[in-house]
């Protein structure tokens, strides 16, 4: 079993090198399961190295492991040029991209539902199948499937 302080110091040591924290990110890299890396990002966010979860969170500590100053910070540290739209833009972006790299671990995480439903003997295109169906309203359902009836008829299929 994993010594909870050396994983916490790995996930620390991670979202410090990337400069970006989710979930899914330390379930990946570091091999854990998915609510352990929730309850590690719960950690690191009492550690102060990361933002708050509403929205995507900040990274408050940069590669050094120093405290990051904050929007409007007037340390000198920051170009004269940046502005608040500029940093409005930057937070959106970098927010796009954490929500693409959780849409990555999401899609992955699908992909190895298939495949351990594939290894024990479930046909997964007849599952993607279900899935589409069950997320359908049911009489556009019903109208779908009276439609493909009536063409089988048709063709002498059914």
């Amino acid at each position: 079993m994993t010594d909870p302080q050396d994983l916490f110091d790995r996930a620390r040591a991670l979202v410090l090198e990337r400069q970006e924290a989710s979930a899914s990110m330390l379930a990946r890299e570091l091999g854990i399961r998915k609510q352990t890396a929730m309850d590690l990002m719960q950690e690191l966010e009492q550690a102060e190295v990361v933002g708050p979860q509403p929205g995507a969170r900040q990274i408050l500590l940069d590669a050094e492991g120093n405290r990051r100053p904050g929007i409007g910070d007037n340390s000198g540290r920051k170009p004269a040029r940046d502005t608040a739209a500029d940093d409005r833009l930057r937070l959106l972006l970098e927010r796009i991209e954490r929500l693409e790299e959780e849409k990555k671990g999401i899609a992955d995480d699908i992909r190895d539902v298939y495949s351990e439903a594939k290894a024990v003997g479930y046909d997964t295109k007849i599952m993607r199948q279900i899935v589409r169906l069950r997320k359908m309203d049911a009489n556009d359902r019903a109208e779908q499937e009276m439609i493909l009836d009536t063409y089988k008829a048709a063709l002498g299929m059914g």
